[in-house]
């Protein structure tokens, strides 16, 4: 089945797709298996839209949920489609890399500094054949300093120099992956866009988040994509902490030296706050797509705040299946991831009333609302 879908992608067959996708029998259904499928492709994104590896972080984000069980077969079909049907409106570059190269019997920290310093002046390649090393000898190390290396331009990439990449090397860059060299390449050639100090990769910052409620008010403060990015990036930051990766290092400075001064916009928080508390819940996700209204945020907003309290995988799996009834195909992976995150935001926001992370669901609901309504 999936070849012949991907055969209809390829091609830029959307009837064909659509065709496909709605003949599925329910055990073919399996979001997880399509995204496995189909992650060598979503990595080797020409992204002319967005410049940086969007999709795959996307797909990253909803093969997660998918494992953990937040979806049901009726939306895993739609996310499915809707994937589908975008992949048939980007671009893709077929590169394959291998474990072919690296010539050395070991790998330590010096390998580490050489492939800094290849990053450093733009030779990829070099930088590649280093990388394999640590790939095959030291692999927990590689990764946790290739994310280290991406928060080094957080602010000259919109953050996405790290957070687009934390899926991949968290899901596809791990033993016995049949993606991993295709996600190591494709990261190297990310990250050999920009300029590094050259002792970038030494660990120093012995620091961590003081206050991580006032940081995601902060972060979920005010519209836009940039502020959207913040949001975002905390996140991915957050999930890194919790992470066997990370080894005993995670830069938080980068981090804190890219939001800088930013305020808590106090009348969101307000308007967060004031919002109304009883509220009759859906009992499906057709009364929910019925009651819920895109248009009407603020008057919504309380009945899906109360969904997420009571049932908070069925507020996933319907807020996930709605945005797919609002596809186009000039949609912005940025409605999905950040939705993701928001909602990962409220599983780890500690404080009495969630306010923090009921901000930053309102901020990227607010985002997709004000763009496909």
């Amino acid at each position: 089945m999936y070849s012949k879908l991907g055969e209809a992608i390829i091609g830029n067959d959307k009837e064909e797709v659509k065709n496909i996708i709605s003949n599925l029998k329910e055990k073919d259904i399996n979001l997880t298996n399509f995204v496995d499928e189909f992650a060598s492709i979503m990595l080797m994104e020409a992204n002319l839209s967005y410049g940086n590896f969007h999709f795959i972080k996307m797909a990253l984000f909803l093969r997660e949920l998918s494992i953990k069980g937040f979806f049901t077969k009726e939306t895993e079909k739609e996310l499915i489609n809707l994937l589908s049907l975008n992949m048939t409106e980007r671009h893709f570059v077929k590169v394959e890399a291998y474990r072919l190269g690296y010539m050395e019997e070991a790998a330590d920290q010096n390998t580490i500094k050489k492939m800094v310093k290849e990053l450093d002046n733009g030779n990829s390649h070099n930088a590649y054949y280093y990388s394999l090393g640590l790939l095959k000898y030291k692999p927990e190390a590689l990764r946790n300093n290739l994310l280290s290396l991406g928060t080094e331009s957080l602010s000259e990439s919109l953050g996405h120099s790290f957070s687009c990449f934390y899926p991949v090397l968290r899901d596809l860059m791990v033993e016995n992956s049949r993606h991993d060299t295709n996600s190591l390449f494709s990261y190297i050639l990310y990250l050999s866009r920009f300029d590094y100090d050259g002792e970038v990769h030494i660990q120093y910052d012995k620091d961590s988040f003081s206050n991580v409620s006032n940081l995601m008010e902060i972060c979920s403060s005010g519209e836009g994509i940039v502020n959207l990015h913040h949001m975002i990036t905390l996140t991915i930051y957050l999930l890194w902490e919790k992470d066997e990766i990370n080894g005993d290092y995670i830069p938080y400075h980068n981090f804190n030296n890219w939001i800088g001064t930013k305020n808590v916009d106090e009348k969101q928080k307000e308007k967060v706050l004031n919002m109304q508390k009883e509220m009759d819940l859906p009992e499906n996700f057709l009364d929910f797509e019925n009651i819920f209204s895109l248009n009407a945020l603020d008057a919504s907003l309380p009945i899906y705040f109360k969904l997420l309290e009571d049932d908070y995988t069925a507020a996933v799996d319907w807020m996930f299946r709605l945005y797919t009834t609002y596809y186009n195909p000039k949609w912005d992976p940025h409605y999905f991831t950040s939705l993701y995150s928001a909602l990962k935001l409220y599983k780890m926001d500690k404080s009495e009333k969630k306010t923090p992370s009921k901000m930053a669901i309102y901020q990227a609901l607010r985002y997709f609302a004000q763009r496909i309504v």
